[in-house]
Parts: C-alpha cells; structure tokens; sequence
C-alpha cells in the first residue's frame, strides 16, 4: 500500500437497535469500504467449520460468550486480508467492550473514524421487540421496519 493511499477504518458503535445494521451499508457504499460484524464472522467461521469456528462454537452451543481472544482474532485477521487493508472497513458493533477494545488495540490497530450512534432506552427496547432473525441465515428482519420474506416469516 502506498503512504499517500487513505483506508477509512470506521468504527460504527451503539446499542443494540440504534441503526448500526442500517447505517454500515450506507457506508460500504459511499466509502467502498468492508462491512465486518463479529456476529456475522462467528456464523461465517462456525459454518466454514475453521478453526476459530470450531472454537466458538463450543461456546455458542452452551450459550456462553464467545472469548474475547478468539472474537479479537477473527476480526484481526479479517482486517489484514489485502483487499480490506486496500479498501478499508467498517466495524459494525466491534469493540463492544473496554476488553476488546484494548486487546484489538493493542494489537496496532487503529481508526480513522469514530461514530457513536445514540438513541433514547425506550426506543431501543421498542426496536429490539420487534427484531427478528432468520435462525438458518443470520439474516435481522424487524417486524415494522423490515418485515421477513413469507416464506420465513414464521
């Protein structure tokens, strides 16, 4: 990569339901940047049956956190793929904690944009109500925003 070539490392934080899912992909495409979500990597790992997959999995089987050292690797390596270090990214929810914050951080990683998406308790309650997810894809519907296909519906 060039000195002078500019990567946007974007940072999307907020509660659950704030419009993180929403916002990223208004970013992708007004930056030409990477969407990366830890949930999403953890169903992409588990299904590619990798190794970290495989790890996390046995934690999301119980229902327990997945460790914030096998969460901090996959998205390290992620981000060190050459056309997300070429193009940039945007981390939808990651870092969710002071933990992996740092130990991301640590690691050298650094962003050159910060955006903290902020919205009343009630509201969040009321979008998280109506969240829905696909259990085979991962894919969020909402029921009033938007609603699953018919045929997922149930």
């Amino acid at each position: 990569m060039s000195e002078t070539h500019y990567a946007p490392r974007i940072i999307l934080a907020g509660p659950p339901g704030s419009g993180k899912g929403t916002i990223a992909p208004f970013l992708v495409k007004e930056f030409g940047v990477h969407h990366i979500a830890p949930g999403d990597m953890l169903r992409q790992h588990k299904r590619d049956g990798t190794e970290l997959g495989k790890r996390a999995a046995a934690f999301m089987a119980k229902g327990n956190l997945v460790p914030v050292e096998i969460v901090v690797q996959m998205m390290l390596d992620r981000i060190n793929e050459p056309e997300v270090k070429r193009a940039g990214f945007v981390l939808d929810g990651f870092p969710r904690s002071m933990e992996q914050a740092t130990a991301f951080f640590d690691k050298g990683v650094t962003c050159t944009h910060f955006i903290k998406l902020e919205i009343p308790d009630e509201q969040v309650i009321s979008r998280m109500k109506g969240r829905r997810i696909d259990s085979v894809t991962g894919e969020t519907y909402h029921v009033t925003y938007k609603p699953p296909p018919a045929d997922i519906a149930d």
